[in-house]
Protein backbone atom coordinates (compact mmCIF):
# COMPACT_ATOMS: atom_id res chain seq x y z
CA UNK A 1 0.00 0.00 0.00
CA UNK A 2 1.34 3.21 -0.81
CA UNK A 3 1.07 6.21 1.32
CA UNK A 4 2.00 9.35 1.38
CA UNK A 5 2.77 11.91 4.29
CA UNK A 6 3.32 15.95 4.66
CA UNK A 7 7.49 16.17 5.00
CA UNK A 8 9.33 19.05 5.54
CA UNK A 9 12.47 19.27 4.14
CA UNK A 10 15.72 21.89 5.08
CA UNK A 11 19.27 22.71 5.32
CA UNK A 12 20.74 22.52 8.51
CA UNK A 13 23.94 25.11 8.00
CA UNK A 14 25.40 25.02 10.98
CA UNK A 15 25.39 20.82 10.83
CA UNK A 16 26.08 20.40 6.79
CA UNK A 17 22.61 18.18 6.68
CA UNK A 18 19.51 17.62 5.18
CA UNK A 19 16.57 17.50 7.45
CA UNK A 20 13.23 15.82 7.42
CA UNK A 21 10.14 16.26 9.47
CA UNK A 22 7.05 14.14 8.73
CA UNK A 23 4.45 16.19 10.47
CA UNK A 24 1.74 13.29 9.77
CA UNK A 25 3.38 10.86 11.89
CA UNK A 26 4.29 13.26 15.01
CA UNK A 27 7.16 14.99 13.39
CA UNK A 28 9.17 11.93 13.35
CA UNK A 29 12.92 13.39 11.56
CA UNK A 30 15.74 11.90 10.24
CA UNK A 31 19.20 13.39 8.43
CA UNK A 32 21.57 12.69 5.41
CA UNK A 33 24.54 14.59 4.47
CA UNK A 34 22.94 14.66 0.71
CA UNK A 35 18.98 14.85 -0.69
CA UNK A 36 19.14 11.35 -2.05
CA UNK A 37 20.40 10.58 1.61
CA UNK A 38 18.03 12.17 3.50
CA UNK A 39 15.21 11.25 1.26
CA UNK A 40 16.22 7.31 1.14
CA UNK A 41 16.06 7.28 5.02
CA UNK A 42 13.20 9.09 5.54
CA UNK A 43 11.59 6.17 3.50
CA UNK A 44 12.86 3.85 5.78
CA UNK A 45 11.56 6.07 8.42
CA UNK A 46 8.52 6.20 7.22
CA UNK A 47 7.97 2.39 6.57
CA UNK A 48 9.48 1.22 9.90
CA UNK A 49 6.84 4.25 11.69
CA UNK A 50 4.03 2.42 9.84
CA UNK A 51 5.39 -1.12 10.39
CA UNK A 52 5.43 -0.43 14.28
CA UNK A 53 2.18 1.11 14.58
CA UNK A 54 0.66 -1.64 12.63
CA UNK A 55 1.78 -3.88 15.23
CA UNK A 56 1.14 -1.90 17.88
CA UNK A 57 -2.77 -1.22 16.98
CA UNK A 58 -1.86 2.51 16.73
CA UNK A 59 -4.24 4.48 14.37
CA UNK A 60 -2.70 6.71 11.77
CA UNK A 61 -4.06 9.86 10.22
CA UNK A 62 -5.35 9.69 6.75
CA UNK A 63 -2.50 10.57 4.09
CA UNK A 64 -2.64 13.44 2.11
CA UNK A 65 -1.92 13.87 -1.55
CA UNK A 66 0.27 16.75 -1.50
CA UNK A 67 3.05 15.00 0.54
CA UNK A 68 6.87 14.92 -0.89
CA UNK A 69 7.66 11.68 0.37
CA UNK A 70 6.22 7.86 -0.12
CA UNK A 71 8.00 5.04 2.18
CA UNK A 72 7.69 2.89 -1.52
Amino acid sequence: MAAWFNTALEWDRRDRLWVTYVHGLGGISTYGETLEEVLSQTRVLISGYLETAQAEGIALPSPTPESLVSPE
